[in-house]
């Protein structure tokens, strides 16, 4: 049956396919004649939509404007700075102020910038400083960068002062020196009122020997040398007529011709930089460390002709330094200054003892400088007492039952101390070490007779060493950063 009913539609198609084949074929319509067209003419618009376009990064965010005068002269603030980012403000300052920027963070993985709105650097970030106070040069707005060098988002608090009030004195108009083609030195000429001052700025490079000289008739006006990273080469203190040294960095200079006397002054400026840099190796810098229960470190050293010894220490702000150095056969004078770069003397003063209060908490540097032709053998002394303050709270440490370690936990803020005693005797063996969870911390021990074990001044966290009498001893934990120190203090005393 299946069988019968394909062969019958096999069938019926055949019998369509014949009809429709003998259909007639159907007739084509009329062609038309193309409508004329234009040549289309893109808009700009959609032109530009076929561009590639470069993706753009968004604006800068504005800084944060802080308004500082008499009624309101402290400004704090404080936030989160991301990887690799920065806190930025801006304040309104007028020239002659006196203001000083602080930030706390965490380990200072925070550091300062401070510059003017016309360039002009008061504080890189090359110093790593976490404070700064200065007397401003110009009336302008002036930028703040919190510069954040932490692996991961870090929160700070940050405060400005204004601690002076602004000077009416005028800012001088600045003129850039330009040398001739092929010229090795510049020459200007100028006016002073009595008491005036001229400004002129340059370019030069590091290693590039300037020699600078003003002369006048009157015999009545002085040199001041700086560069735009705040540099001092000479100051008005100086009182001199004539400067001559090796660059330290690329940078503009600037040069003030100032009047010290009571006339009018005419006067001759005059610039040398002779071709090409002449580029000086930086020196070894050496720490300098003192003995235990010492407070006064001594160096020995030969310093070749022309050239400088470093050393550095670490010393906090309120102490007093007294930095000596003699020498054989010649001069060797002394340049002092702090990382932060806070000059304490030049070596524009050629001298050889220098003692005064240190300013702030931080690594001191120390050159030894040979001014002769000669290879110069020394002898440097550098003397810091224990720094005096108020007394703290003393905790007496207990060893429990059978046990030769004690362990105490404290906090400490900055530039303070935590008192610990504890009785021990003569021949024992102590063993003494401070670690810290946040901030830094260092160990002073003491005999209550008054011998030092080890003083602040060695900087150090453990101490090991037979006691040499039976008494008690204090053991001072001793924070030594910008921010709180959270220790752990551990005292073990084996049995005798």
């Amino acid at each position: 049956m299946m069988k019968q009913r394909l062969v019958l539609a096999g069938l019926a198609i055949s019998i369509m396919a014949l009809v429709t084949a003998c259909l007639p074929s159907p007739s084509p319509a009329p062609t038309m004649p193309p409508e004329p067209t234009a040549i289309p003419v893109l808009p700009t618009a959609t032109a530009a939509a076929t561009a590639v376009v470069e993706p753009t990064t968004g604006p800068e965010p504005a800084p944060t404007r802080i308004n500082l005068d008499a009624g309101s002269p402290t400004a704090t603030e404080s936030g989160t700075i991301s990887v690799g980012g920065m806190g930025q403000y801006v304040v309104a300052l007028q020239a002659g102020q006196t203001i000083q920027a602080q930030v706390s963070a965490p380990q200072g993985q925070v550091v300062l910038v401070v510059y003017g709105a016309d360039g002009m650097v008061l504080l890189s970030d090359h110093v790593g400083a976490t404070n700064w106070q200065g007397q401003i040069p110009t009336t302008q707005d002036y930028h703040i960068d919190l510069k954040s060098t932490a692996s991961g988002a870090i929160n700070y608090t940050f405060q400005v002062s204004l601690s002076a009030q602004p000077q009416p004195s005028p800012q001088p108009t600045t003129k850039r020196i330009q040398f001739q083609s092929g010229a090795t030195s510049a020459i200007e000429q100028g006016s002073l009122a009595a008491g005036g001052r001229d400004r002129y700025v340059l370019k030069a490079m590091a290693g590039q020997i300037m020699s600078v000289s003003v002369s006048s008739s009157e015999g009545n006006v002085i040199l001041v040398i700086w560069g735009a990273d705040g540099t001092v080469l000479i100051s008005d203190h100086a009182g001199t007529t004539h400067w001559s040294g090796t660059l330290p960095s690329t940078q503009d200079y600037y040069i003030d011709c100032l009047s010290v006397g009571g006339d009018p002054a005419n006067y001759t400026l005059q610039v040398t930089i002779p071709p090409g840099p002449h580029p000086q190796p930086q020196p070894t810098v050496k720490r300098i460390s003192f003995a235990p229960g010492a407070t006064t470190a001594v160096e020995h050293g030969t310093v070749a002709a022309g050239s400088l010894d470093r050393y550095v220490l670490k010393a906090m702000a309120g102490q007093t330094m007294s930095v000596n150095i003699t020498s054989y056969g010649g001069q060797v004078i002394l340049v002092i200054w702090g990382a932060d770069g806070t000059v304490l003397i030049s070596d524009h003063a050629g001298t050889t003892h220098w003692s005064g209060t240190l300013p702030s908490t931080q690594d001191y540097y120390i050159d030894c400088k040979s001014g002769g032709n000669v290879d110069l053998a020394y002898t440097l002394q550098v003397t810091i007492p224990p720094q005096p303050g108020p007394q703290p709270t003393v905790k007496r440490i207990t060893f429990a039952p059978g046990s030769t370690t004690a362990v105490e936990y404290g906090n400490a803020a900055p530039n303070t101390s935590a008192r610990y005693v504890l009785k021990a005797m003569a021949g024992q063996t102590m063993n003494v070490s401070v670690s810290t969870s946040q901030g830094e911390a260092i160990l002073v021990i003491w005999g209550a007779d008054g011998t030092v074990l080890i003083s602040d001044h060695a900087g150090a966290t453990t101490w090991s060493g037979p006691l040499p009498s039976t008494q008690d001893y204090y053991i001072s934990v001793q924070s030594v950063g910008s921010a709180a120190a959270a220790f752990e203090l551990t005292v073990n005393i084996p049995p005798a």
